[in-house]
């Protein structure tokens, strides 16, 4: 595998090989942890990477996948999520930032 991943399912394989194995969700105003089961407001979140996937003719097959750390109970995992025109505006505002798709800090 390159260094970076070329689908979504190798971007959550890439993540999950460095410990980011828990799965976060979108819910109304947040997002929350798999494993603690809390909603955080997307202010709270930050994520350590970002990948981004577009469709070669379809921009509906747009996604983005981040990897997130829950600010409570301390897991790693990940959210996919749409990316483009159909992603929610205010978790791509707040989390496809610069400081995002770096590397983990």
């Amino acid at each position: 595998m390159s260094d970076e991943p070329t689908s979504v399912l190798d971007a959550l394989r890439v993540l999950a090989a460095d410990g980011y194995d828990a799965s976060f969700s979108l819910v109304e105003g947040g997002v929350q942890c798999s494993v603690c089961g809390v909603a955080h407001p997307i202010e709270r979140i930050r994520a350590a990477r970002v990948y981004r996937f577009e469709g070669p003719s379809d921009p509906d097959e747009e996604a983005a996948v981040y990897a997130l750390r829950c600010p409570r109970c301390g897991a790693q995992g990940a959210l996919v999520s749409t990316y483009g025109a159909g992603a929610d505006p205010a978790l791509a505002d707040h989390l496809d930032v610069p400081r995002a798709r770096s590397r983990d800090r």
